[in-house]
């Protein structure tokens, strides 16, 4: 039985006296139990708050929705912690993000900011704890690609590359092509530059043809053989890139692309 101040509090499940984590079950017998005491006839006000939580922690859609909510307990913090980083401040966003974190540990979202913030602030062990720890709840791709950027920046570059292989299998096509980036900057950090075309081939030739949407692979190709002073493969691939656009939208990020390379 929850204290009657708990019934009149912000949190559906504080006014039912239960934990996050409770089950259907435990959901259905603490209404039970509460309505018994705060009935229609004798605590209206109780008895509607009670039913308002009830029914939202009782329907599973209305419950999920309801957990992706920031509750009132975290709001203040939570909000401290995205400003913060919006300014830069990455320190700042830490604090806030902990004391999020104490209150409501399974905010995984959170727990990802952290370790933001953390890696803002080169702090790479504390950031790849955070990664590590979220990857044990589930294989989300922005997890291991987060996790392959920390570890890269801690000079772990092998680990980085199982990190980033992991983010491209787990993600869609819009994402596959960032970490695809960022899985050839570690092979060449290993100078590993017949392993960093192969990947680039094959991201050029998953879909069986050659087309604008392969332009930033086949920029990334360029970088490779420059760095592994295949000059007399350069020009094919600029002429190629060349012709890959049809839109003056697509001609502009083509030129941004090879004038990064002083083309």
């Amino acid at each position: 039985m929850v204290a009657g101040e708990h019934v009149f509090g912000e949190d559906y499940y504080a006014r039912l006296g239960l934990r996050r984590d409770a089950s259907d079950a435990d959901v259905r017998r603490a209404y039970r139990a509460l309505i018994r005491t705060y009935t229609p006839e004798r605590e209206p006000e109780a008895f509607k708050r009670i039913r308002q939580a009830y029914e939202t922690l009782s329907s599973a859609d209305a419950r999920q929705e309801y957990d992706r909510r920031p509750d009132i307990d975290v709001a203040a913090p939570l909000k401290r912690g995205r400003d913060a980083m919006d300014r830069e401040d990455y320190a700042t966003a830490e604090i806030a993000f902990k004391q999020v974190l104490v209150i409501r540990p399974s905010l995984f979202w959170v727990r990802n900011l952290l370790g933001l913030a953390f890696l803002h602030q080169s702090k790479n062990d504390a950031a790849i704890k955070q990664f590590e720890s979220l990857l044990q709840e589930g294989d989300e791709p922005v997890w291991y690609g987060n996790l392959g950027h920390a570890l890269g920046a801690a000079g772990r570059h092998a680990d980085a590359q199982t990190a980033f292989q992991s983010a491209i299998d787990f993600g869609d096509k819009e994402q596959a092509s960032e970490y695809i980036e960022a899985l050839v900057d570690c092979q060449l950090e290993r100078r590993a530059f017949d392993e960093a075309e192969a990947t680039l081939w094959k991201a050029i030739g998953a879909d069986g043809m050659v087309n604008f949407d392969d332009l930033r692979a086949l920029a990334k190709l360029i970088e490779v053989h420059i760095r592994a002073g295949k000059w007399e493969s350069v020009q094919p691939k600029i002429d190629r890139i060349v012709r890959l656009p049809h839109t003056d939208e697509e001609r502009h990020f083509a030129a941004l692309k090879l004038g990064s390379f002083g083309v």
